[in-house]
């Protein structure tokens, strides 16, 4: 075998062994350098709505005089909507006052609504004898 035969074969395998280990770095720098897929958002856990309580300071009533009313409620952004069917509510929120009309008596049914985010309600009643 002549010398530049030799020296050609070198050569090729010389370049067959570094294309080898390029094409192999190349192959492995791109499954290293994947961007990292997020993961998926998980869904936080509903609360479900529950109405714990409605509860008034004072069941009875004179003239002039007020009740504190409380509403417990558990779940997610809930808002409260009050009612009276004989005087008026002052406040808002879980807890409010109850203002009974001037010069009238007898009973007055005081009702709050609770909503949550996802539009669930519930609804609970009490009643105040005003004398």
């Amino acid at each position: 075998m002549s010398k530049n035969k030799i020296l050609n074969q070198n050569i090729m395998k010389s370049l067959k062994f570094f294309l080898f280990v390029l094409i192999g770095s190349l192959a492995l720098t791109f499954i290293a350098c994947e961007p990292d897929k997020p993961e998926p958002d998980k869904p936080e856990p509903e609360i479900k709505l529950e109405f714990l309580s409605l509860t008034a300071d004072k069941e009875l009533l004179y003239a002039g005089e007020t009740a504190t009313i409380t509403a417990e409620a558990k779940g997610e952004e809930v808002t409260y909507q009050w009612s009276a069917t004989m005087g008026s509510i002052i406040g808002s929120g879980e807890t409010v006052t109850f203002a009974p009309t001037p010069c009238n008596t007898g009973e007055s049914t005081i009702t709050c609504k609770i909503i949550d985010k996802h539009k669930n309600a519930l609804s609970k009643s009490l009643v105040i004898t005003v004398e």
